[in-house]
């Protein structure tokens, strides 16, 4: 794709289509990763919150590296795209074949941008 210089009142622009402009705000709004639990007063995190945060936080950024919207990678996965949301949020839980079609189809799209790479 190239691009020609464009400039509005002196400041350099970037024009994209109304589509792909969406699908880019889509991102935007998805975005954000789930937060972390506070410690206790020891310092120490609740095991179980943490672990579904940071799941929630390395789907999102595969996800999100793969280029695909929540929708996108549900249906690839075979669930609801509200698996995926209430997944992401890190303060949900699922079974384990949820995860695993979800992981699976993040797997699938690692592999296609890495296709030297060896399957683990």
């Amino acid at each position: 794709m190239h691009s020609k210089p464009a400039t509005l009142n002196g400041e350099a622009c970037v024009l994209v289509r109304r589509r792909e402009y969406e699908r880019m705000a889509c991102f935007m709004r998805e975005a954000a990763l789930a937060r972390l639990p506070e410690p206790d007063e020891r310092g120490f995190y609740p095991a179980l919150e943490t672990s579904c945060a940071m799941t929630a936080r390395d789907m999102s950024v595969r996800r999100i590296a793969a280029g695909w919207t929540r929708a996108e990678l549900a249906a690839l996965a075979h669930v609801r795209v509200a698996s995926v949301e209430r997944l992401e949020s890190g303060r949900h839980r699922t079974s384990r074949a949820v995860l695993g079609r979800i992981l699976a189809a993040l797997a699938r799209a690692a592999r296609r941008r890495n296709p030297t790479r060896p399957r683990a």
